[in-house]
Order: structure tokens, then C-alpha cells, then sequence
């Protein structure tokens, strides 16, 4: 990119709070969700945080040549996403993480992804186990000058998305729009 001679910033976002979602319709139907995460620690970032800063990156030029990586405030693994989940909703949603060979071998029949993709779905999470999106970078709010969203903003404003209920009507009822799960019918 540098050798291009082309004015450039380089954004890296972490694992976006709103693959969470991913997560809702068996947290919801089934009461558990399931992840080859171990209790390795992400800084999951909200895409509402990587749009604004993109935003600030685009309208000023004192960015161009550098690098920022964006992360929400904390790590947190998915054992306490979903401890703190089970809180909010009032009952217990428990969480599996089966090893990475396991989900390789299941997660096409589960899914119906291909198995290049689901591949690549285990090699992500492998890497989450691993504490490669556990550092906090304060690049949010340094280019941005406002706080990165929290994991709990996330799940307040986010609940109905895991609540039993959603179960009860069509898929077809819900859209993601931003960073929420906007029911339509």
C-alpha cells in the first residue's frame, strides 16, 4: 500500500459484537450456544465504532499512512458473554466449546456452510482461543474522541434478539438494521 504512493489508513477491527446474533436463535430455542472458543478473550468491537471511525479516517487527512486497530473497552471470553447474557435474560443459557478438530468435522452438517468456509469459521475461532483479539487499543476513541461501545451496551440494547420469544414467530419478521434486531411483524 505504502508503495503505491496512494494516501491510506489501514483499519482492523476485532470480532464485531454483532456476530453475536450468529449465536441468538439457539440461545434462545435451545437455552445454549455453542462455540470452539475455549475461554480465550476477544475485544469485541461494535460495527457502529468501525463506522464512525472510518468516517473520521475518511474526512481528515492527518490519518492517512496509519494503522489502527479497533476493539470494544474489554476482553471478555464467551463463557462470561454468556454468563452475562444468562443475567440479563433472567435464566440460565449454558455454553459448550468443543474442540477445534470436533467442530471442523460438525459444523458443515450443522450449518449447511460448505466445509471451505466452515474451515475458515474454526480457523477464527481457534485464533480467538488463542488471545489473538484479546488486546484493548484505545484507536476508538483517540480517532473517533468518543468511548467504543461496551459488550453490555451490546446485549442491553440487543436482548430480544435472545429472548425465548423470538422462537415463536418467522425469521422472517426480524431484520438486522445497525447494530440492532428490529422486529417487523
Amino acid at each position: 500500500m505504502a508503495q503505491s504512493g496512494l494516501p491510506f489508513t489501514i483499519l482492523r477491527p476485532t470480532f464485531f459484537q454483532q456476530s453475536l446474533l450468529l449465536f441468538a436463535q439457539d440461545a434462545a430455542k435451545k437455552r445454549k450456544s455453542t462455540a470452539a472458543v475455549g475461554q480465550g478473550k476477544v475485544a469485541m468491537v461494535s460495527v457502529e465504532d468501525v463506522a464512525d471511525t472510518a468516517a473520521a479516517v475518511l474526512t481528515n487527512e492527518a490519518h492517512f499512512g496509519k494503522t489502527y486497530t479497533l476493539t470494544g473497552p474489554s476482553a471478555h471470553s464467551f463463557d462470561d458473554v454468556i454468563g452475562r447474557l444468562s443475567e440479563h435474560l433472567g435464566q440460565k443459557v449454558g455454553y459448550t466449546s468443543p474442540p477445534a478438530f470436533a467442530a471442523r468435522l460438525v459444523l458443515p452438517f450443522v450449518t449447511g456452510m460448505p466445509r471451505w468456509k466452515s474451515n475458515l469459521v474454526v480457523d477464527l475461532l481457534s485464533a480467538l482461543r488463542a488471545g489473538a483479539q484479546q488486546h484493548v487499543s484505545a484507536d476508538v476513541e483517540m480517532v473517533t474522541g468518543n468511548a467504543p461501545k461496551s459488550l453490555e451496551m451490546f446485549l442491553t440494547s440487543n436482548l430480544d434478539a435472545f429472548s425465548p420469544w423470538l422462537t415463536m414467530h418467522c425469521r422472517a419478521c426480524f431484520e438486522i438494521r445497525g447494530a440492532h434486531m428490529i422486529r417487523r411483524c
